[in-house]
């Protein structure tokens, strides 16, 4: 089965984070799930389907699925997570790129990689900037048009909470005393106009073993209980194709960018496997696109953690994540090899290991520069 699946939450959901939660803390939500939480949801209820008791044998089918995701939408609209290159001053959109050191200058960048900034003045951010951007906003700024601040603030979404207090029930189905605790927990939802539209999470799946979806299904997702409405999409809706004005301008260039959409997790830290070699100023062929190409600076926020129950081994390691957003300025050899990453690589995972890139983390959109 290859379908795009469309998770609409019932209620307010509560995506845990790394923090310690105990009686009198406040268990803290993530802004937005982790692709392992779609991911590991859409097997378990998969799997279920196919009548699966999760056998050893049975668990290494499901894992074997590809599950890419999760994009926000709302409407007919795909958002992304803003991009990393992006100043928003009270004026206008400001991009920032790379920029050579003059006669003089020195930086303690690793392996030669520029520093990145904004020609123009006034570039300020303003405090609290739209989380996630619209489709048609990001997709111009990939290929380096002008974009109004206006729209972006206007179409633009950022995540609210919404906080509960709890009491834990003693064994008489009564109240204990001195047990309140908090959650926080998140719907999304956004104001076009005078409409507010609910909105979801879409999830690419490939399970070959599985022949069709049977849905609409509800089934549990995060934390305390939630329920969410599983329903397939047309697959018009998953953001497979870039844009026809990219791709024009991408024929054009030497300078492709990459955005990540979901986190990444790579073995080296903010860098991927495939940007390295014994000189990252040269370079490096990309075999799985079949392109060389050079890394020449990267906009990359502060690592943000994920830990989570490894059933199978029984332990809960804590992995540092490359926050969705970052983006790695790049240069290839040849004006061709922008439309063939653009054409192979667009929505695909670059994380370094095989099952984070089936989970779907370090799924990438990608642009020019200039």
């Amino acid at each position: 089965m290859d379908a795009i699946l469309h998770i609409k939450p019932n209620g307010p959901l509560l995506f845990r984070d790394t923090r310690p939660f105990n009686t009198g803390d406040a268990a803290r939500t993530q802004l937005f799930p982790h692709p392992s939480v779609t991911a590991g949801t859409i097997r378990t209820l998969l799997g279920k389907q196919l009548g699966y008791s999760f056998t050893d044998v049975e668990v290494g089918r499901v894992l074997d699925w590809s599950i890419y995701g999760p994009v926000l939408r709302f409407g007919n609209h795909n958002y992304f997570p803003a991009p990393a290159d992006a100043i928003l001053p009270a004026t206008a959109v400001k991009r920032l790129s790379p920029f050579e050191l003059k006669d003089g200058e020195g930086m303690n960048l690793p392996d030669g990689l520029l520093p990145i900034g904004s020609k123009q003045t006034d570039v300020k951010p303003m405090s609290d900037p739209p989380l996630f951007w619209r489709d048609k906003e990001l997709y111009k700024w990939l290929a380096c048009e002008q974009i109004s601040l206006s729209d972006v603030l206007e179409n633009g979404y950022s995540p609210e909470t919404e906080h509960r207090t709890h009491v834990t029930i003693g064994d008489n189905n009564t109240a204990k005393d001195s047990h309140l605790f908090q959650s926080e927990s998140i719907y999304p939802q956004v104001m076009q106009g005078d409409e507010l539209l609910e909105g979801g999470y879409l999830v690419s799946v490939s399970a070959p073993d599985v022949n069709a979806f049977s849905g609409p299904i509800f089934h549990r997702i995060g934390g305390e209980g939630g329920f969410a409405g599983f329903t397939e999409l047309n697959s018009d809706s998953w953001p497979s194709d870039s844009p026809d004005a990219l791709l024009v301008k991408a024929r054009e260039s030497l300078k492709i960018k990459l955005q990540l959409v979901t986190p990444a997790l790579f073995d080296g830290g903010f860098l991927p496997k495939v940007f390295t070699g014994k000189d990252k100023s040269i370079y490096i062929h990309w075999d799985a696109v079949g392109v060389s190409l050079r890394l020449v600076s990267a906009a990359v926020p502060r690592w943000t953690p994920i830990a989570g129950w490894d059933m199978q081994t029984g332990q809960k390691p804590l992995r540092r994540l490359v926050p969705a957003g970052s983006i790695y300025f790049l240069e290839v050899e040849n004006r061709a090899d922008c439309e063939k990453i653009l054409d192979k690589a667009w929505m695909k995972p670059i994380s370094d290991n095989e099952m984070d890139r089936k989970n779907g983390f370090g799924l990438a959109l990608w642009g020019i520069w200039s």
